[in-house]
């Protein structure tokens, strides 16, 4: 799961150990104990929307008179700078529906607020034995150094691999991340005969044609390729 998905994929693991074989998460918003006891006490206070996203989707437009003006509002945005004109397209088309004659987004400003201000502030017991992998954002980073400290001691169990790029790498990087999934899976559980595994890479060449695709893919597979591999290396 990524980012709040990822959070919900936890949960639910230490609410019923043995839900998933193994969980991946993906940049999640769990942050260290002592960020926890803060965003408590503004809570309290009303004040929580000041630290987290809430505050700018509190501003968000959600109403656009085409598809075509929604397309040029989201490229013109940070969020979408380096993100490929085909997946803003994708966006626009799955984000949006048509109502009253005009194009709106199909989860509302309103709710997703209020989806930013329910970030937990306390974590079950249980989540200290959950095996799985956590995958964060290391180019703009959501998890600083502290919080990644915190994941090492209250979770030894998930190991923790860094992933050049934003909280939206997933939009910039999707192909290469999928990559990453199929290797970590290989590493991981070595389950998969010769001929899966071709299948699997004969599919994804279709994607590889794409020179944007393919500068991405190359540089993450061997970052991610080296970095298991020294751990392997160590290991012995």
């Amino acid at each position: 799961g990524h980012s709040f998905g990822g959070t919900l994929s936890l949960l639910a693991q230490a609410k019923e150990p043995g839900l998933f074989k193994n969980i991946i998460l993906l940049d999640p918003p769990i942050f260290s104990h002592a960020k926890r006891i803060i965003l408590s006490f503004l809570r309290k206070l009303g004040l929580e929307y000041l630290v987290t996203p809430a505050k700018k989707s509190m501003k968000r437009r959600e109403s656009f008179n085409s598809r075509e003006e929604a397309l040029d509002y989201f490229s013109s945005k940070t969020l979408f700078k380096e993100v490929p004109k085909t997946t803003i397209e994708h966006y626009v088309q799955s984000g949006l529906e048509e109502r009253n004659g005009t194009f709106q987004l199909v989860i509302p400003r309103q709710r997703e607020t209020e989806i930013f201000l329910t970030l937990p502030t306390q974590l079950p017991r249980e989540i200290r034995t959950i095996q799985g992998d956590l995958i964060y954002a290391d180019k703009v980073r959501l998890l600083d150094d502290d919080d990644l400290k915190w994941w090492g001691k209250a979770m030894p169990e998930i190991s923790r691999t860094p992933f050049q790029g934003s909280h939206m790498f997933y939009f910039r990087s999707a192909v290469a991340l999928f990559f990453l999934y199929i290797i970590w899976y290989l590493y991981r559980f070595v389950s998969l005969n010769r001929n899966q595994i071709s299948m699997i890479f004969k599919r994804g060449k279709f994607f590889y044609s794409n020179p944007y695709i393919r500068q991405e893919l190359i540089s993450s597979t061997l970052k991610f390729l080296f970095k298991l591999l020294r751990k392997s290396f160590f290991r012995f």
